[in-house]
Order: C-alpha cells, then sequence, then structure tokens
C-alpha cells in the first residue's frame, strides 16, 4: 500500500506498508516502507523497511510533510489481534548532498496516530492533525522545520478537512464535536476560521446542521462541502476582512 508522497530535497518520497514479495506477506512479515525517487517517479528504492515485532501486528508509515530542510515521516504500530494501544512510529528525515539521514521523532506528537497532513500555501510551516489511541482526542501540531508546537486552540475538536485561502492568509477547519460519552447525542458540526499568521486561534463558527459532513474545499470563491450521503452542497465565501 502507497499511502502518501511528497516532494524533498530535489526527490519524491512515497511512504506506505506490506511487504516485498507474497511469501513474505503470507507468513505474517508486515513492514512499514519508505522509498525514495531521484529520476521524477520513474524508479523508486527503498529507504528504510521496519518489520512488525510479531505476528498479529500491522505497522505503517502513514504521512509525509516537508517543511524547511527536514521531512517529517509519520507513521504507527497497531497491535490489532490483542486490540492494544496504537502507538506512534514517526521518523524525522534530512537530505543533505543526496544522503538520507533520519532520526526519531521525539515529543507528544510520536506517541500518536497520524491522520492527515497539510502544506500551507505561502507560508514555511506545515499542519499535522493526529489522534491518541484508536477513539481518543484529536490534537493540531503546526511543524515549522525542527519545531513541532501544538495548536492549544484547536483542542477539543475532531478536525475533518483544512482548507485554505492563499490569498486572503486565511484558512477554514470543518470541525465536529466527538462522540458523547454515552454514544447517544448526534455528533455536532461546523466551519471555523483562521488566519495563517496567527493559526493557534479560531473564530466565526458556522454551524452545520441537519448535514454530515465529511470534505471541505475552497474554490472560485465559493465552500464546497462533501457529506456523508454523497452530496456536494455550495455556498458562496464570505469572510470579514477586519478580523486579524
Amino acid at each position: 500500500h502507497v499511502h502518501d508522497i511528497a516532494g524533498f530535497g530535489g526527490s519524491i518520497y512515497a511512504v506506505g506498508s506490506g511487504a516485498d514479495h507474497r511469501f513474505e506477506f503470507g507468513n505474517g512479515k508486515v513492514f512499514r516502507y519508505l522509498w525514495r525517487s531521484d529520476d521524477g517517479g520513474e524508479t523508486f528504492r527503498t529507504m528504510l523497511r521496519v518489520e512488525v515485532p510479531a505476528v498479529g501486528y500491522d505497522t505503517r508509515f502513514r504521512r509525509l510533510l516537508a517543511s524547511g530542510d527536514h521531512l517529517y515521516v509519520l507513521g504507527y504500530l497497531n497491535p490489532y489481534q490483542t486490540e492494544g494501544a496504537i502507538e506512534g512510529r514517526s521518523i524525522v528525515l534530512t537530505h543533505r548532498d543526496g544522503v538520507d539521514e533520519w532520526t526519531d521523532l521525539q515529543g507528544p506528537l510520536s506517541e500518536m496516530l497520524p491522520l492527515r497532513t497539510f502544506e500551507i500555501p505561502g507560508e514555511t510551516w506545515g499542519l499535522v492533525i493526529a489522534r491518541k489511541g484508536r477513539q481518543g482526542s484529536n490534537h493540531a501540531f503546526r511543524i515549522d522545520a525542527d519545531r513541532v508546537v501544538e495548536l492549544e486552540g484547536w483542542r477539543d475538536r475532531r478536525v475533518l478537512d483544512v482548507s485554505f485561502i492563499p490569498t486572503a492568509r486565511r484558512f477554514l477547519v470543518l470541525s465536529g464535536s466527538g462522540r458523547s460519552e454515552d454514544e447517544t447525542s448526534p455528533e455536532r458540526f461546523e466551519i471555523l476560521v483562521g488566519n495563517t499568521g496567527k493559526p493557534d486561534h479560531l473564530w466565526n463558527s458556522f454551524p452545520l446542521p441537519d448535514v454530515v459532513p465529511r470534505s471541505l474545499a475552497v474554490f472560485d470563491g465559493h465552500v464546497f462541502l462533501g457529506t456523508d450521503d454523497g452530496r456536494i452542497l455550495r455556498a458562496k465565501l464570505e469572510i470579514s476582512p477586519s478580523r486579524p
């Protein structure tokens, strides 16, 4: 499986999981992979593959994010057979003089399951959405080269999607409230607005009643919303220029 792809340092990198051949996979050997291409994607070679510790585990490098001279390779280890805790398995790669060097990611993000990554148009930093365990809370992290900072203003939100408006240095966040503890109350959804200069602050909540959204996009002055029942909704984009 190939899960993500990104350009970095003049090369193309891809991440995923699986095995080199059917015999390995058939005997319970599963690996997380990092691949690299130096010919525009014509061919790829394996830069790193890491095997699960035992049968009954799954492991994957799942998301990539390039920021400055660092490439974040985000993955996990999942003991699915015992339904144990999912653990983060992520590295940070640098690419100098054609040679790859990597170290284990440190800090809170290293322990989490990576969900989404976003490159920010016109900015040097990127965004990572991750989760603690199988059903834990979502967390958002700003990554700026070698700095990883959690965005506290995004706490207690289930982030489904983010779409950017480069000409205005704004972005929209499609967010859910998450499941209630008794799982009887329906999840509430909303769209929030942020500024790429101050991404920790979200404002202007636009509630989305009677709809279960899954995706969000901004195009040609409109907001498009993809829903759980296969519809695409459209609304004119209007954001006050007076906010920071």
